[in-house]
Protein backbone atom coordinates (compact mmCIF):
# COMPACT_ATOMS: atom_id res chain seq x y z
CA UNK A 1 0.00 0.00 0.00
CA UNK A 2 1.59 3.39 -1.04
CA UNK A 3 2.14 5.70 1.91
CA UNK A 4 0.38 9.07 1.77
CA UNK A 5 2.11 12.39 2.01
CA UNK A 6 0.03 15.74 2.41
CA UNK A 7 1.44 18.47 0.88
CA UNK A 8 -0.06 22.03 2.49
CA UNK A 9 1.85 24.69 -0.14
CA UNK A 10 0.22 27.71 -1.68
CA UNK A 11 3.00 27.75 -4.49
CA UNK A 12 1.40 25.88 -7.50
CA UNK A 13 4.81 25.47 -9.41
CA UNK A 14 6.15 24.42 -5.74
CA UNK A 15 3.70 21.72 -5.24
CA UNK A 16 3.19 20.35 -8.68
CA UNK A 17 7.08 19.68 -8.35
CA UNK A 18 6.74 17.82 -5.19
CA UNK A 19 3.91 16.01 -6.40
CA UNK A 20 5.93 14.84 -9.42
CA UNK A 21 8.63 13.81 -7.54
CA UNK A 22 6.65 12.08 -4.51
CA UNK A 23 4.61 9.64 -6.88
CA UNK A 24 8.03 9.03 -8.56
CA UNK A 25 9.06 8.00 -5.61
CA UNK A 26 6.19 5.94 -4.67
CA UNK A 27 4.53 7.65 -2.56
CA UNK A 28 0.59 8.95 -2.94
CA UNK A 29 0.73 12.41 -2.79
CA UNK A 30 -2.42 14.58 -2.17
CA UNK A 31 -2.39 19.01 -2.39
CA UNK A 32 -3.95 21.97 -0.61
CA UNK A 33 -3.27 25.32 -1.40
CA UNK A 34 -4.08 27.18 2.22
CA UNK A 35 -4.22 26.03 6.42
CA UNK A 36 -8.18 25.36 6.17
CA UNK A 37 -7.77 23.24 2.95
CA UNK A 38 -5.06 21.24 4.41
CA UNK A 39 -6.50 20.52 7.59
CA UNK A 40 -9.92 19.20 5.60
CA UNK A 41 -7.72 16.77 3.45
CA UNK A 42 -5.42 15.40 6.75
CA UNK A 43 -8.79 14.61 8.70
CA UNK A 44 -10.36 13.02 5.46
CA UNK A 45 -7.19 11.54 4.28
CA UNK A 46 -5.49 10.34 7.38
CA UNK A 47 -1.98 11.05 5.83
CA UNK A 48 1.35 9.02 7.04
CA UNK A 49 2.87 12.39 6.49
CA UNK A 50 2.54 16.21 6.11
CA UNK A 51 4.52 19.02 4.23
CA UNK A 52 3.52 22.15 5.62
CA UNK A 53 4.26 25.73 4.22
CA UNK A 54 4.46 28.35 7.31
CA UNK A 55 3.41 31.09 4.99
CA UNK A 56 -0.44 30.59 3.71
CA UNK A 57 -3.38 31.75 3.34
CA UNK A 58 -5.71 31.58 5.76
CA UNK A 59 -4.14 30.41 8.12
CA UNK A 60 -0.34 29.94 8.74
CA UNK A 61 1.09 26.39 9.24
CA UNK A 62 1.85 27.04 12.81
CA UNK A 63 -1.84 27.36 13.37
CA UNK A 64 -2.20 24.62 11.12
CA UNK A 65 0.45 21.98 13.44
CA UNK A 66 -0.97 23.28 16.10
CA UNK A 67 -4.86 21.91 15.30
CA UNK A 68 -3.49 19.09 13.56
CA UNK A 69 -1.61 18.53 17.58
CA UNK A 70 -4.90 18.95 19.11
CA UNK A 71 -6.96 16.28 17.10
CA UNK A 72 -6.46 13.14 18.47
CA UNK A 73 -6.70 11.19 15.22
CA UNK A 74 -3.82 13.33 13.60
CA UNK A 75 -1.91 14.10 16.51
CA UNK A 76 0.77 11.62 15.96
CA UNK A 77 0.81 12.62 12.15
CA UNK A 78 4.98 13.42 11.59
CA UNK A 79 4.64 17.23 9.90
CA UNK A 80 7.85 18.47 7.88
CA UNK A 81 7.62 22.30 7.62
CA UNK A 82 9.17 23.34 4.54
CA UNK A 83 9.29 27.01 4.01
CA UNK A 84 10.95 29.91 2.39
CA UNK A 85 11.64 31.75 5.84
CA UNK A 86 15.10 30.54 6.98
CA UNK A 87 15.47 32.90 9.83
CA UNK A 88 16.14 31.30 12.98
CA UNK A 89 13.26 32.64 14.93
CA UNK A 90 11.07 30.47 12.32
CA UNK A 91 13.38 27.43 13.01
CA UNK A 92 12.81 27.94 16.67
CA UNK A 93 9.04 28.07 16.60
CA UNK A 94 8.54 25.22 13.89
CA UNK A 95 10.30 23.38 16.76
CA UNK A 96 8.42 24.27 19.36
CA UNK A 97 5.53 23.73 17.82
CA UNK A 98 6.29 20.31 17.16
CA UNK A 99 7.69 20.21 13.87
CA UNK A 100 9.89 16.65 13.08
CA UNK A 101 12.14 18.82 10.82
CA UNK A 102 12.55 21.85 9.04
CA UNK A 103 13.48 22.13 5.54
CA UNK A 104 13.94 25.63 3.63
CA UNK A 105 13.12 26.47 0.58
CA UNK A 106 14.66 25.88 -1.90
CA UNK A 107 15.23 22.28 -0.74
CA UNK A 108 17.31 19.35 -1.99
CA UNK A 109 15.03 16.48 -3.52
CA UNK A 110 17.07 13.83 -2.48
CA UNK A 111 17.02 15.01 0.95
CA UNK A 112 13.32 15.65 1.63
CA UNK A 113 12.73 12.27 0.27
CA UNK A 114 15.12 11.00 2.92
CA UNK A 115 13.41 13.04 5.57
CA UNK A 116 9.78 11.71 4.81
CA UNK A 117 10.32 8.14 4.61
CA UNK A 118 12.09 8.64 8.04
CA UNK A 119 9.25 10.26 9.55
CA UNK A 120 7.36 7.38 8.31
CA UNK A 121 9.06 4.95 9.77
CA UNK A 122 9.80 6.82 13.06
CA UNK A 123 6.00 7.47 13.35
CA UNK A 124 5.28 3.63 12.89
CA UNK A 125 7.95 2.56 15.35
CA UNK A 126 6.49 5.11 17.41
CA UNK A 127 3.04 3.45 17.66
CA UNK A 128 4.48 0.12 18.04
CA UNK A 129 7.33 0.79 20.33
CA UNK A 130 7.19 3.34 23.22
CA UNK A 131 8.06 6.55 21.90
CA UNK A 132 11.35 4.82 20.26
CA UNK A 133 12.63 7.97 17.88
CA UNK A 134 14.78 6.82 14.67
CA UNK A 135 15.40 10.55 13.40
CA UNK A 136 17.84 12.27 15.15
CA UNK A 137 17.02 16.04 16.61
CA UNK A 138 15.49 18.69 14.98
CA UNK A 139 18.14 20.63 14.72
CA UNK A 140 20.26 18.10 13.00
CA UNK A 141 17.75 17.83 10.15
CA UNK A 142 17.74 21.36 9.44
CA UNK A 143 19.43 22.86 6.91
CA UNK A 144 19.26 26.54 5.34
Amino acid sequence: MLKKVLVIEDDAEISRALEIRLCAAGYEPSLASDGFEGLWAAHLQKPDVILLDIMLPGIDGFEVKRRLTASSELSGVPVVFLTSDAREETRVKARAAGGMCFLSKPYDADFLLAVIEAAIISAGRERSKSNRKLLPEFAELSRT
